[in-house]
């Protein structure tokens, strides 16, 4: 009777764990039609720089308040399960809201409002849905799952920046605003059918939580004096100088840069495509080197991207757009493996039963973070003493160049100050190889693994029809 128990409990979480990636797919899809070109409609409706960054910080910094009530959210329905689903319908609509109200008044303020809300309702049931896969993905198997469902996610976002930029440069021509309606509209469908497969995942028993096991004030105070603490401080801060100039980018490509749709879409896709090719080798490497390593290999690249964007714009003209392509690769290679390795680390450094409070409070730092860099680079970018169109001084950087400095320097700051102090959670791990194994070697071995894999795979395919 046990293993038989044991057999129908393996059997839900594999197909809970398959229905998981299905729902990361069609979640990349919205985020590709959605989130990718939010951005670009904010600049189309004319949004100034302050603006941009507002687009950002204003829903970060909501998003941020609003993790705190996750867990209360959690007890309110008694079920992780039914939280998750309910937010998830709720940030769909928003999809709807956006397109109809912002097409009716053509203003920023209240589409930054309303991308505020639909934040909120993607980022509330975060901590739960955290907890909820941490009970479901196996903790010798995090690596490789995550890998591979974020390898699906990042093509298929990959696939939906493409077509959403094909159809936002088609028929933009002649009414730019049915454009945006026709891809949020995707991405309210989208988000839609991934709802279908949260409702279809299994949601295995959750450890029982003491909502007034440490306050967040308490958690704070602390924060310098646990592996996790830190880890949240190291994190908080380096999203602050991340965002210092991430909000801007959009800006920075169509308005400085002069990118068409179509540009910007090759842009945006191409971290994509590096994401979902190297995201299985980074979960191997993950589970194999800690995430401690992959953390700092990915983390020192994340921070040099920005001198790469401020030394582009006073290169030829015609070798512009190549080489932002060229640095969006190496940026999709990067955000991968350290998005992937700081996620499973926070797996690594929690108890099952305070793990959801856990990540609330680290997304509520987090976000706050967010807010205030996206704030920072709004102000320090309005300070733009020329046109955007007129020459700028490689020695004496204004506006939006010098947000570019700014948060590269910072960047490399943060992770030579903290990342040392952060100590790797598992204790059998193998020496690492050099860095320049990671950033030249591990590329192309996940390439050709890809390659592989999927020859493979489709071999394996034409045999069973053949043998069916």
């Amino acid at each position: 009777m046990q293993k038989a128990v044991q057999t129908e409990t393996q059997y839900l979480t594999e197909k809970s764990l398959n229905f998981s990636i299905k729902d990361g797919l069609f979640w990349s899809i919205m985020a590709g039609f959605g989130d990718s070109y939010l951005p670009a409609f904010a600049v189309f409706l004319k949004a100034t720089t302050q603006q941009m960054g507002m687009l950002t910080a204003l829903p970060q910094f909501m998003a941020a308040l609003i993790q705190l009530f996750s867990v209360r959210l959690s007890h309110l329905f008694k079920s992780p399960k039914r939280a998750v689903l309910i937010s998830v319908f709720l940030q769909a609509s928003m999809w709807l809201v956006i397109t109809v109200i912002t097409y009716l008044t053509r203003n920023v303020w209240i589409l930054i409002f309303l991308v505020m809300l639909y934040q909120s309702f993607g980022t509330l049931p975060g901590p739960i849905w955290f907890a909820w896969m941490g009970n479901l993905v196996p903790e010798e198997k995090r690596g490789r799952y995550f890998g591979k469902r974020n390898r699906i996610s990042g093509f298929f976002s990959f696939l939906s920046v493409i077509v959403a930029g094909i159809i936002l440069n088609h028929i933009s021509k002649t009414n730019p605003i049915l454009a945006f309606g026709t891809i949020f509209i995707v991405a309210f469908t989208s988000r839609m059918i991934s709802l279908y497969y949260l409702l279809r995942q299994h949601e295995p028993p959750t450890p029982r939580f003491l909502e007034n096991n440490l306050r967040l004030i308490d958690f704070i105070r602390n924060i310098r004096s646990s592996n996790f603490g830190l880890f949240t401080l190291f994190l908080s801060l380096l999203n602050f100088t991340v965002f210092i100039a991430s909000p801007l980018m959009s800006l920075y490509w169509l308005r400085y840069l002069h990118f068409t749709y179509l540009q910007y879409m090759a842009v945006v896709s191409s971290a994509s495509i590096t994401s979902f090719v190297t995201m299985t080798s980074w979960g191997r490497h993950s589970d194999h080197y800690g995430n401690k390593t992959i953390m700092e290999v990915a983390g020192y690249l994340i921070a040099i991207l920005p001198l790469f964007w401020f030394l582009i714009r006073f290169l030829p003209v015609f070798i512009i757009f190549p080489l932002a392509v060229i640095v969006q690769i190496l940026a999709g290679f990067a955000w991968a493996g350290f998005n992937l390795s700081s996620s499973n680390f926070i797996y690594d450094t929690t108890e099952p039963k305070k793990r959801m409070q856990m990540f609330s409070y680290f997304n509520f730092l987090k976000g706050i973070a967010v807010f205030m860099g996206g704030t920072l680079g709004g102000y320090l970018a309005s300070f733009e003493p020329v046109a955007a169109t007129a020459a700028v001084s490689f020695f004496n950087p204004t506006g939006i160049m010098l947000v570019l400095l700014v948060s590269a320097v910072s960047r490399l700051a943060i992770m030579s100050l903290f990342l040392p102090k952060i100590l790797e959670v598992r204790e059998t791990i193998p020496p690492r190889p050099h860095f320049l194994y990671f950033v030249t070697v591990m590329p192309f071995k996940g390439l050709v693994y890809e390659l592989v894999t999927g020859v493979n795979r489709t071999l394996v395919r034409r045999n069973r029809k053949s043998v069916s």
